[in-house]
């Protein structure tokens, strides 16, 4: 089923959307702490997810979908996520429309265009939906 496309939000400039990349790395630098970026292909086009540990797939996976106007790095600053790095699979996830890497297209927050742009990014993922 399509994604019906609300409204589509952009950073000013390259150099914006630049620093924020920077920013991210930046964080991880300050944690000693890395992750693998990867970028997916969903309806509402490419969604930026930062995977720690994805490669374990023993281990207990947390999939983390920050709250409106974040990048999902902003989740581990000061290596917030330390212990739970040792003992998980974890995939922070930067909302598409947000103020993140993943591109600006959003659907209507009264549909179900978030639940489906979700459900795509877990496939992708190879996470089991329950």
């Amino acid at each position: 089923m399509p994604v019906k496309i609300k409204a589509v939000s952009s950073f000013k400039t390259i150099q914006d959307y630049q620093w924020l990349e920077d920013w991210c790395h930046r964080v991880q630098r300050a944690n000693n702490s890395f992750y693998t970026r990867m970028n997916i292909a969903t309806s509402l086009g490419n969604t930026v997810v930062w995977a720690h540990n994805a490669g374990k797939t023993g281990l207990e996976t947390l999939v983390f979908f920050p709250g409106a106007r974040t990048c999902s790095m902003f989740l581990d600053m000061d290596n917030a996520l330390a212990e739970i790095k040792k003992t998980h699979r974890i995939f922070l996830v930067d909302v598409n429309g947000q103020a993140s890497l993943s591109e600006g297209k959003s659907p209507s927050i009264k549909s179900n265009g978030y639940g489906i742009w979700a459900r795509e990014v877990l496939q992708q993922l190879n996470i089991e939906l329950v």
